[in-house]
């Protein structure tokens, strides 16, 4: 099986199959494009949300635990952002508000993803986690995500205004007692759920005090 790109930057896949007789040797080319176009695309569906584009929460805990092993002498860190406000947008505005309100905080991460050590992903209706890892300091990961905060912009609303997208984030670092995906989320969970105790909209990290209801 080749697989190779044209000027286009069209993906192509060929196959080959060659024998031998007693004139020598013959070749057949087949053009499995389609087929590859096809398993390709299944398998972008298996793992990626369909609105976002980001990854989903399956493929984020499987291969957010592989890249948790690989940097384990890193720092890492989970983070997990909530958007504020979302059922009031559904709620008055209508849902393509909605996902609109939705895709400012996912093509952020895109952006985010590309050029940072990230992987993020959207966990559900309007809650996205993000995996940090691979970096020299807490401080470098809070900067990235202060950024993702700083960066929300305002959309347009079917009534001429504009709606300023709110978000809650938790982070959870890494340390000695703590570097499994699963718990990690869950920190970051709970220190996001402290900032909507707070009155929604900031940033708080996850304590060692902190204890997690059952």
């Amino acid at each position: 099986m080749y697989v190779f790109t044209d000027r286009y930057n069209n993906a192509h896949c060929l196959s080959f199959n060659t024998q031998e007789n007693d004139k020598g040797y013959f070749g057949i080319i087949v053009d499995r494009t389609d087929e590859y176009n096809r398993i390709h695309h299944l398998q972008f569906i298996s793992e990626h949300d369909k609105l976002t584009s980001l990854y989903n929460y399956d493929y984020f805990m499987k291969q957010g635990e592989k890249l948790l092993q690989e940097h384990i002498e890193s720092i890492n860190a989970v983070v997990f952002m909530d958007l504020d406000n979302l059922k009031y947008v559904n709620d008055n505005y209508g849902h393509i508000t909605g996902d609109l309100y939705i895709m400012s905080l996912a093509e952020i991460l895109q952006f985010i993803s590309l050029n940072n050590n990230c992987l993020t992903a959207r966990r559900s209706g309007d809650e996205f986690i993000g995996l940090f890892y691979g970096y020299e300091s807490e401080q470098d990961i809070f900067d990235v995500v202060k950024l993702i905060y700083d960066r929300m912009p305002s959309i347009p609303l079917p009534d001429g205004g504009h709606m300023k997208v709110s978000v809650s984030i938790g982070i959870a670092y890494t340390n000695k007692q703590t570097n499994k995906i699963e718990e990690l989320v869950r920190m970051a969970d709970y220190a996001m759920y402290k900032v909507k105790q707070d009155g929604k909209n900031g940033i708080k990290i996850f304590e060692d005090g902190d204890i997690i209801p059952d």
